[in-house]
């Protein structure tokens, strides 16, 4: 092994933490509701979403490998795609955890943009699974098993309906007032 394969490992390393760092910003970002019902899952009852996440991933990880091991082509990529909704599940899930440790931040008297305590936040998060052994080991699955439970309680959560809105009155309705008479 050459110093140029050390340093490949850790420029994908860097890579991959910066590319999943970005994935759980724009999820917080373009789901904002679903983040929202994930962190009020973990919020209220992370145990549940841990073994919820157990559950999932032992679920959809054995159809996902034994789909995998199938000889057709095509077949395979539809393993492919379970694997991706974990991961995304995952990443929704890490969404919820980071918004939370963002509301936390803003907690301690920091005077920041909400955008700002959530970058922030997330790079925390991507940190701490990068830290050896500990984050390795410990932080990134349980995170990730966490998440994923979560990610599922929001997901299953039913939609709100929207708010019916009066509609706006024909251009001959709309009436003047006091000054129309």
């Amino acid at each position: 092994m050459t110093i140029g394969d050390i340093l490949a490992v850790i420029a994908a390393v860097v890579a991959t933490a910066g590319a999943w760092g970005a994935l759980v910003l724009m999820i917080g970002l373009l789901c904002p509701e679903r983040t929202e019902r994930a962190r009020a899952a973990i919020a209220a009852q992370p145990g549940r979403c841990f073994g919820r996440g157990v559950g999932v991933l032992v679920v959809v990880g054995f159809v996902a490998i034994v789909i995998g091991q199938s000889g057709v082509g095509p077949v395979k990529i539809l393993a492919g795609a379970l694997w991706g909704v974990i991961a995304l599940m995952a990443a929704l899930g890490g969404a919820a955890i980071a918004q939370m440790a963002g509301e936390r931040i803003g907690n301690v008297g920091s005077h920041m943009a909400p955008f700002a305590q959530r970058t922030r936040a997330v790079a925390l998060f991507v940190g701490a699974g990068l830290t050896p052994i500990v984050g390795w080991f410990v932080v990134t699955p349980a995170a990730a098993l966490i998440g994923i439970g979560a990610a599922w309680s929001a997901l299953r959560a039913p939609a709100r309906m929207p708010e019916v809105v009066a509609p706006a009155p024909a251009l001959g309705e709309i009436g003047l007032g006091e000054m129309g008479r």
